[in-house]
């Protein structure tokens, strides 16, 4: 099976790419290296596995990013997939 990549604007790779570099967070940063993976192609699965969360929390990574289309609030991820 091939994965779906996400497509990401150059504004929101800059963006991220920023965010990766100031945080302090590890887990803001698995997060944000987590979205990178999925706009590279690696399945929802591998990423699970590689950042050990379970497969329905790597989704919800994407899910935000989708859903608001700006990297603006990463942080508040979980809250906001909730909402």
């Amino acid at each position: 099976m091939i994965a779906s990549r996400l497509k990401l604007t150059t504004g929101q790779i800059n963006g991220l790419s920023s965010f990766i570099e100031k945080t302090d967070d590890k887990r803001e940063y698995r997060r944000a290296v987590a979205v990178f993976q999925k706009a590279d192609g690696k399945t929802y699965d591998y990423i699970a596995r590689e950042h050990r969360v379970h497969i329905r929390t790597a989704k919800t990574y994407h899910k935000w990013i989708l859903k608001n289309s700006t990297l603006h609030g990463l942080k508040d991820i979980i809250i906001s997939c909730l909402a």
